[in-house]
């Protein structure tokens, strides 16, 4: 699959506010170079603030996530195939909601690339 648009799992504000940077972005901006495929951060954002998913059960994460995203610039995703980028998958909840938001939004296509897959709590 050569996608159209890499995109990050975004942080909420906040959180960008406590933390220097944003995993899934560095990722991202990596594979952006590599695949020679646009790159946009500001596409998805996370638009409510929510507990750590690390202290959530399977069934509280996909809860805790419902509605979190939201695209902001939906013509610019209009169907094209999207890689969408985070660090770690555990219960695929944040995989799942922000694939959701874009598929929504009218994105044709979402994979999903992570770094690491921890094992289901």
């Amino acid at each position: 699959m050569d996608p159209d648009l890499i995109i990050p799992v975004p942080l909420h504000w906040t959180s960008r506010l406590y933390r220097s940077h944003n995993p899934a972005g560095l990722i991202g901006e990596a594979l952006s170079s590599r695949l020679q495929a646009k790159y946009d951060v500001h596409i998805l954002a996370k638009r409510k603030r929510t507990p750590a998913q690390t202290s959530l059960t399977p069934s509280e994460r996909r809860t805790n996530l419902r509605d979190a995203f939201r695209v902001r610039r939906s013509r610019r995703i209009r169907d094209l195939r999207i890689l969408l980028v985070d660090d770690v998958m555990t219960t695929g909840s944040t995989a799942n909601a922000a694939t959701r938001a874009l598929l929504e939004a009218g994105a044709r296509e979402i994979n999903v690339a992570v770094i690491a897959r921890a094992p289901g709590v």
